[in-house]
């Protein structure tokens, strides 16, 4: 966690706060969490500013782990973020399960799986009430679900992650979001795909 690291804390809120040009960047390219790092916390993160911040592996703007961590994401702007393999904006892992509502998740980089969101690893994520528009990934644009694997190849770690969407601006819509095989998406009522119209 490059911008904030919290590990095994009891409560994390954060509020009204600007999260830009930090950089998780592991020697060994696991970096993770380059706005934010969220490890078995019940964090609330609302009304934030979290852009160009950079992780050489995961969660550029946010990275979410654990099984304890059950934060509530709410009236955030994740913009610009860049991550060298999954969740440009925001990747969710292990167990965790976030509600993500009111948020704006836009031009933000993943260079294999989920350019907005990826979910992995039996997470649960839900998403209510936001907008993933503009973001780009080889695999998953806007979100992806599913596995660890190879570029071009099989699985190596396959563990069946959960991703709830309703009331949200999705560009491509359902037929966009990548799902690895075994994996769970709930596409429930008030989902679009339409222009947001950004100035």
């Amino acid at each position: 966690g490059a911008g904030i690291s919290s590990l095994d804390s009891k409560i994390l809120n954060i509020n009204g706060s600007e999260f830009t040009e930090n950089d998780a960047n592991d020697p060994s390219g696991q970096g993770q969490g380059g706005g934010i790092y969220c490890s078995s916390v019940p964090a609330t993160i609302a009304d934030s500013y979290i852009h160009d911040n950079t992780a050489s592996k995961s969660g550029a703007g946010l990275y979410i782990t654990g099984d304890t961590s059950s934060p509530k994401i709410a009236n955030c702007l994740i913009t610009r973020n860049s991550a060298g393999y999954d969740g440009g904006g925001i990747s969710v892992n292990w167990y965790a399960d976030p509600i993500i509502s009111n948020c704006t998740i836009v031009n933000n980089i993943a260079a294999s799986f989920g350019g907005g969101i990826c979910g992995l690893f039996e997470s649960n994520t839900k998403i209510i009430n936001s907008i993933l528009w503009d973001n780009t990934s080889l695999n998953g644009n806007q979100i992806a679900l599913g596995s660890i694997r190879n570029m071009n190849g099989p699985a190596v770690m396959n563990y069946t992650a959960e991703l709830t969407v309703s009331y949200s601006n999705i560009e491509g819509g359902k037929d966009d979001i990548h799902i690895e095989p075994d994996q769970i998406l709930n596409w429930l009522q008030g989902n679009i795909d339409a222009d947001p119209l950004f100035t």
